[in-house]
């Protein structure tokens, strides 16, 4: 992804962690080259409900039925408090979900990181259904990272892509940037984000300068091909190379499965399940991550080998990532 930064998220980590933050931070960039491999992951990623308020042209996750499951927070809380200690550093409250169509899972998941000792609690949100009071009730539970999803820097495209009412997410943009400046300590971050696709190429040009006076970084992503999308299609050329994320995440979804990521194609698929939180009670995020499949999976990456697993070969195949040249 390309990112335009207006505030260093790392150096306002580091003033509240100090060096307990640059170990983190070493430790993944070890993690994303293959080089590491802890006791958990250093990072999970889940959904508090399988549910969206909108459907974006852009999703990835278009034509996958949602099952409207809540997630078993309680559940989910216990794996967090067991894993903190291991090497569990940071989480992101929601992948491709709304958190908000759930928010009683969202402050109840971003406390128990809180006080666990995470240190990155992100979520991602297109910030349509909070008021004031949730959005600050959230930062209080915790959350440190506000990801918001845009794709647009104008009424006209974001109507076009996500069909949602702009002026709703302006105003509370304004109000977590009234509430970061009351803080006083540079949180919560906030990330504004982006998926280039032709509908929207103009906006992008200028995505950065636009959202900066918002936004602590703000982000041109990759773009992940699919059949279900109802937009005209990328404007990147670059395919993606490899993938980090079987020695840097897990994914629980709130139906039970566990695998490395979020993408659509994983999501059910049996190859790369690595089981089942809510079928196996007494399981912890370390058996799922030094698990036999696990380890599977790791090796058939290294090996440049994914003849076994059609997934993560047609995901591959699937994405993009930005450059300088395709917003000049």
């Amino acid at each position: 992804m390309l990112s335009y930064v207006v505030n260093n998220p790392e150096e306002i980590a580091v003033r509240r962690w100090g060096e307990a933050y640059r170990t983190y931070r070493r430790i993944w960039k070890h993690a994303g080259r293959g080089e590491y491999l802890g006791e958990v992951p250093p990072f999970i990623i889940l959904d508090t409900i399988d549910a969206c308020n909108l459907n974006c042209s852009i999703c990835h996750q278009r034509g996958r039925r949602r099952t409207g499951t809540p997630l078993d927070a309680r559940r989910v809380a216990a794996l967090i408090r067991d894993a903190a200690p291991r090497g569990l550093y940071s989480i992101n409250l929601s992948a491709m979900a709304e958190p908000y169509m759930h928010p009683e899972n969202l402050y109840l998941l971003a406390e128990t990181c809180r006080d666990a000792g995470l240190m990155d609690i992100m979520m991602h949100t297109n910030l349509l259904l909070p008021d004031a009071d949730m959005i600050q009730r959230t930062v209080d539970a915790g959350v440190t990272h506000f990801c918001v999803s845009t794709d647009a820097t104008t009424e006209e495209t974001y109507q076009r892509m996500r069909g949602g009412d702009f002026s709703a997410v302006m105003e509370n943009m304004r109000v977590l940037r009234e509430i970061k400046k009351q803080r006083g300590d540079g949180y919560p971050i906030i990330r504004v984000s982006g998926v280039p696709v032709q509908e929207n190429h103009e906006d992008m040009k200028h995505f950065g300068e636009f959202w900066r006076d918002y936004a602590d970084i703000v982000e041109i992503q990759g773009y992940r091909a699919d059949d279900s999308h109802s937009s005209a299609g990328t404007v990147i050329t670059k395919r993606k190379v490899g993938c980090f994320q079987p020695w840097t995440r897990l994914m629980l979804w709130p139906t039970g499965e566990v695998n490395f990521c979020s993408s659509k194609e994983g999501y059910a698929c049996p190859e790369v399940i690595l089981g089942n939180y809510l079928e196996d009670p007494d399981a912890t995020l370390r058996d799922y991550w030094l698990g036999e499949k696990a380890w599977n999976i790791r090796q058939a990456f290294r090996d440049g080998d994914l003849s076994g697993i059609e997934s993560c070969r047609e995901c591959l195949a699937k994405s993009f990532v930005p450059t300088e040249d395709d917003f000049a």
